[in-house]
């Protein structure tokens, strides 16, 4: 089972908790695969947890993924993003 961890500082990557303002800030991750075609994620920074999910569709070079920005609504900019991709 493949798994992924993420640490670092980077500048603009925070929210303030007001969720206007942006700063400089630690984030963390890991992702994990689940199967030979899915896997899921979890990322934070200093004020948000996110979640995602990633699909590959079988014998193809397409692939989705669903995540939830800011889970908890702690910078009241909770958001769910969808994206297709198709790699050539």
């Amino acid at each position: 089972m493949p798994l992924q961890f993420v640490v670092g500082y980077g500048t603009d990557n925070t929210r303030d908790t007001d969720g206007i303002g942006i700063e400089d800030g630690a984030f963390a991750g890991v992702g994990v695969g689940i199967t030979q075609n899915m896997s899921a994620s979890m990322s934070f920074t200093e004020t948000q947890l996110n979640l995602g999910a990633s699909f590959n569709v079988p014998d193809s070079t397409i692939s989705t993924s669903l995540n939830l920005l800011d889970v908890t609504d702690n910078t009241d900019r909770q958001q769910v993003t969808l994206s297709v991709a198709y790699g050539f």
